[in-house]
């Protein structure tokens, strides 16, 4: 999958069920990319199984240190076969060079 491949731009059909209902053992883990559709200078960086329920709980306000820039959309989603490296990716893109890869690639 592209990574800047949503669920509405070219995802599979198998892809877009594992996105939407976590898939069964072999589902994908997922790094995502959200942006403040209020101020789009704000962004979340998340990793779940089930990012589009992820999204809908930042936009309603289930994420309480970021719900003043709600509402968010996804921008960008990326699929990892372990929670492990899902985690890592997360933990690089929250850093310095991360920053810098998400806003050349992922925004």
């Amino acid at each position: 999958m592209n990574p800047t491949t949503s669920r509405d731009e070219g995802c599979p059909p198998k892809c877009r069920d594992e996105v939407e209902d976590g898939g069964g053992p072999t589902a994908l883990w997922y790094v995502y990319v959200l942006q403040s559709t209020k101020k789009p200078i704000e962004t979340y960086v998340g990793y779940s199984r089930q990012p589009l329920a992820r999204l809908s709980k930042h936009n309603r306000g289930e994420n309480k240190s970021k719900a003043r820039y709600m509402p968010w959309k996804l921008v960008s989603i990326i699929g990892f076969p372990s929670q492990k490296k899902a985690e890592d990716f997360e933990k690089y893109l929250k850093s310095g060079s991360g920053r810098a890869f998400r806003k050349k690639h992922l925004q």
